[in-house]
């Protein structure tokens, strides 16, 4: 017996057979997220050819375009825009499902909420700037991000830097 390989190849087989299979590509996590918000970069072209939607937003109020904007995740990022030319790239969060707890909030309950962090009306770029996501806010401007926009707080997202 040869050990069986766990190569990229199979991981593209196992994906494209879960689909063929009728896997929901819109299916939600317990936090709200989709296949989209979660996958490796390499997914992105197969899940939205699958028929996920880029426009989902999460139980914190953010679709996966702020997902990648507050994790960091640059070559995500530009796989998604290049996937999606017509991406509205000012799209903002909405406000958080109020009956959302983040992991923290599950382990310690009387954990105060962070409200600048859960505003709404945010765009990728306020996320960006908030986190320190140079790479991704510098790339957000290049497709177009507005950084005049302001959250329900006033603020732009320089504000944030």
């Amino acid at each position: 017996d040869q050990p069986r390989s766990r190569g990229l190849g199979d991981v593209y087989k196992r994906q494209q057979l879960i689909l063929d299979a009728g896997a929901d590509v819109n299916a939600r996590d317990t936090d709200g997220n989709t296949p989209l918000h979660l996958c490796d970069e390499r997914f992105i072209d197969t899940l939205l050819e699958a028929g996920a939607s880029h426009s989902l937003h999460n139980h914190q109020g953010r679709t996966v375009l702020h997902s990648l904007a507050d994790g960091g995740e640059a070559v995500k990022l530009e796989n998604l825009l290049r996937a999606c030319p017509g991406l509205d790239i000012n799209q903002r969060t909405i406000e958080p499902d109020p009956e959302w707890r983040s992991p923290f909030e599950r382990f310690i309950p009387s954990l105060p909420r962070n409200e600048r962090q859960l505003r709404s009306g945010q765009t990728a770029l306020h996320r960006a700037a908030f986190h320190g996501r140079n790479v991704v806010y510098q790339l957000l401007l290049q497709h177009g991000a507005d950084r005049s926009i302001r959250d329900s707080g006033g603020f732009t997202p320089d504000d944030l830097l």
